[in-house]
C-alpha cells in the first residue's frame, strides 16, 4: 500500500483522467447484500462530500433504496470538503455494516486507475479502479473488510454521466482488466504446506514468474519445542536432493538454481535455526510458458549436515503471480 497524503493541495492527480459520474450497485453475492454509491470527478477533482448533496431522509436513486443516503446518518468526518471522489458502501448479512470513504490522488498506472482512500474511521489504503467499455467500474482493494464483506470485484454501473461533452472517456484495456482480475483471484488462495517434520514451521511468502523463471519465496524456523537447534534446506539442484514442482497442466519443473550463498562447501544449503525465521528462495528455471498454479512442490530438508536424515516439505495448490503485461 502507498502512504496517503491528506494535504488538499496534493489530493488531485497531476494529470486529469476522463472519469466523472455517479455509480450505483445493489447486488447479492453469496447471501450478502452489497450496496454502494460512488461519485467521481477525476477531471477537476472537486466532488463535494455527501453532507453537501443529501439533506433529506430520502433521495431518488436508480438502483438503491430511497433512504440509502439518509442525511441524519451520514458521517460528518468529510463535511464541507471536496475531493476527486466520495463513496458509501453497505453490506448486510445478519447485521449491516456501513462505510463512507474519500478517494484521493487518482493516477493512471498500466492501463488502470489507482487511487488512495481514507474512510470515516481513519482506515487507509490503495485501490485499483478498472473502467469497462460500457464505463461501468470494477474496483479492487477499496476497504479493509474481508473479501466476502467488501465491495471488491463488484460491478458499479454508471447512472449519471458527468464528463464534459465531447470528451473521450477513459477505458481500461480488456487484457489489462483480465490480468488484474486473474491475479486478484490468486490472492484468495491459501496453499497447503506440509512440513517434513512437526518440529518446524514453514510459510510460503509468494511465488512469482518473471519470464521463464519462477521464484518461490519461503520462510522456515525450528519451533521452540523441538530438540534440534539447526537444520538445512536445499535451495539448489544437486544429485542428492529431490526438489521438483508439478503444474496443473502436467508440466514437471526440475531445473532450478539459487542465488543464496551456501554454507556447506559451494552448495546452496541454507541453515535454519530454532525460534528464528530464515528467509530463502527456490528457483525453477527454463519454465515452458505461463504457470498460474503449482499443484505440488516438494523440496529437501536435512536435520544433519551429513544428509543421513532427509525428508520432503510439500506445498500444494500454490498460486504463481505473473509480471504485469506491458
Amino acid at each position: 500500500m502507498l502512504a496517503l497524503c491528506l494535504m488538499p493541495s496534493l489530493a488531485l492527480s497531476a494529470e486529469p483522467i476522463n472519469v466523472a459520474g455517479v455509480y450505483e450497485c445493489d447486488i447479492k453475492s453469496n447471501g450478502v447484500r452489497k450496496q454502494m454509491y460512488l461519485t467521481l470527478d477525476f477531471v477537476n477533482g472537486n466532488t463535494p462530500d455527501f453532507t453537501q448533496v443529501f439533506t433529506e431522509k430520502e433521495s431518488s436513486f436508480r438502483r438503491l433504496p430511497k433512504d440509502f443516503m439518509n442525511a441524519k446518518k451520514l458521517t460528518r468526518t468529510f463535511g464541507g470538503s471536496k475531493a476527486p471522489g466520495f463513496g458509501k458502501y453497505k453490506e448486510k448479512l445478519l447485521f449491516a455494516n456501513t462505510e463512507e470513504f474519500k478517494l484521493m490522488n487518482p493516477r493512471v498506472e498500466n492501463g488502470v486507475i489507482k487511487a488512495d482512500w481514507i474512510n470515516a474511521k481513519g482506515g487507509k489504503g490503495e485501490c485499483i479502479i478498472m473502467v469497462n467499455e460500457d464505463r461501468s467500474l470494477r474496483i479492487l482493494g477499496l476497504t479493509k473488510y474481508t473479501r466476502d464483506l467488501s465491495p471488491d470485484d463488484i460491478e458499479m454501473g454508471l447512472v449519471e454521466d458527468r464528463l464534459p461533452a465531447g470528451v473521450q472517456p477513459f477505458i481500461s484495456p480488456k487484457e489489462i482488466v483480465a490480468y488484474y482480475l486473474k491475479e486478484d483471484e490468486k490472492t484468495r488462495v491459501t496453499p497447503k504446506v506440509t512440513p517434513y517434520w512437526e518440529g518446524v514451521d514453514v510459510q510460503v511468502v509468494r511465488a512469482e514468474q518473471k519470464g521463464n523463471t519462477i521464484e518461490v519465496k519461503m520462510r522456515m524456523r525450528i519451533n521452540a519445542e523441538a530438540k534440534y537447534e539447526k537444520l538445512y534446506v536445499y535451495v539448489a539442484q544437486t544429485d542428492l536432493n529431490q526438489t521438483f514442482a508439478e503444474t496443473k497442466d502436467g508440466k514437471r519443473l526440475t531445473n532450478y538454481k539459487s542465488d543464496t550463498p551456501g554454507e556447506i562447501g559451494d552448495q546452496a544449503v541454507v541453515p535454519v535455526y530454532k525460534d528464528k525465521w530464515t528467509d530463502y528462495s527456490i528457483y525453477f528455471t527454463d519454465v515452458p510458458g505461463t504457470v498460474d498454479y503449482i499443484t505440488t512442490m516438494k523440496y529437501d530438508n536435512y536435520i544433519s549436515a551429513f544428509f543421513f536424515d532427509n525428508h520432503l516439505t510439500i506445498i500444494e495448490n500454490l498460486p504463481v503471480f505473473q509480471s504485469r503485461p506491458k
